[in-house]
């Protein structure tokens, strides 16, 4: 399968450049707004293009001759919320019928309520903007994808570590300046998930028969 990947220059994307090829599990486009972004997937023999998420025009292009996408690229708030409406008008341009989506548990808030599941009811009354666009976001890409009859998949990881995860270096920083420390002594749980298996809840939805639209 020739997948597209936008924001392939960030850490989940750039890893999904890695693993989708050097694990020959698809052919992938790396799709980057700007050419200063492509030092990391350009370090292998794929098909580049530069595109923007934020134009439907420049991001349809390249993403002509794919046969999916995944949308891991980031944002401000505002930038979140127009993204999806381009994202699937992109593809129903480029005749792309599956997406790949990355959304994000923050849709279910910063002290997510034991119990929830991916059926939980959403709120956009959170006290984080960034939460709320989230939420609307993926609501958008939805009903964005289902307008144009597309196969929609949305993941929620929560935080998300492994090789080049400001999680990892920001946390090495904090022990050297003698800045970490333990929060209610540890008895948290943390909703951690590593990046290679995010990759593989990716590549799943890529391969999957059902399950569109949830």
């Amino acid at each position: 399968m020739k997948v597209a990947i936008i924001g392939a220059n960030g850490f989940i994307g750039s890893r999904l450049v890695e693993q989708f090829h050097l694990g020959q599990l698809h052919t992938v486009v790396p799709i980057v707004r700007r050419p200063a972004s492509l030092a990391l997937p350009a370090r292998f023999a794929v098909e580049w293009r530069l595109g923007d998420a934020l134009n439907a025009d420049s991001l349809a292009k390249a993403l002509q001759g794919c046969d999916a996408v995944v949308h891991a690229a980031i944002g401000d708030p505002v930038q979140i919320e127009q993204m999806p409406e381009i994202l699937c008008a992109a593809a129903a341009t480029a005749g792309i019928k599956r997406i790949v989506y990355l959304s994000s548990a923050s849709v279910h808030g910063q002290n997510i309520a034991v119990g929830t599941t991916e059926s939980s009811p959403l709120s956009t009354d959170q006290a984080m903007e960034y939460n709320n666009a989230k939420v609307r976001a993926e609501k958008s890409f939805f009903s964005e994808a289902a307008r144009y009859k597309q196969s929609g998949y949305a993941l929620r990881p929560g935080v998300v570590y492994g090789p080049r995860s400001r999680w990892i270096a920001d946390l090495a920083t904090e022990f050297r300046e003698d800045r970490a420390w333990l929060f209610d002594d540890g008895r948290g749980i943390c909703n951690s998930i590593y990046v290679d298996n995010l990759i593989h809840g990716i590549d799943c939805c890529l391969r999957a028969q059902q399950g569109a639209g949830e």
